[in-house]
């Protein structure tokens, strides 16, 4: 039987402060898997709030690394040309974590993948890993 999964610990926030989405496609949160031959379970929360309509300003998750775990992505967090108002989740459309395994040594990114080229919104989140 397996055992329980190992407590995470917060690996990168933006902090309560957020980050204002951008016209290019920055990287908003990363975390890197230590290198020590075990599997690594990574957990993204996040939210976003719109006040301007979006023209652009996608968010996905990607992992870099070797295979079989790496250069996975972008998995959407938050599609393009949201309308204002208050997102939450990481699955799209779903107000659930996105939650995955990655193996070891493993560098997982949370970017914008659209540049955002008119409204205005932040992004809020952070990454747990065991």
């Amino acid at each position: 039987m397996p055992g329980p999964i190992q407590s995470l610990q917060l690996q990168s926030s933006t902090g309560p402060a957020g980050l204002a989405l951008q016209n290019g496609t920055p990287t908003l949160l990363t975390y890197t898997a230590p290198a020590d031959g075990n599997l690594h379970v990574v957990e993204i929360l996040s939210a976003l709030v719109v006040t301007t309509l979006e023209v652009g300003g996608a968010i996905g998750a990607s992992v870099v690394g070797s295979a079989p775990f790496g250069n996975g992505g972008p998995n959407p967090i938050f599609a393009s040309a949201q309308a204002a108002g208050s997102y939450y989740g990481g699955v799209t459309g779903l107000m659930v974590p996105l939650r995955f395994v990655v193996g070891p040594g493993c560098t997982v990114n949370v970017a914008q993948t659209a540049a955002l080229t008119g409204g205005a919104a932040a992004y809020y989140g952070e990454i747990w890993a065991s």
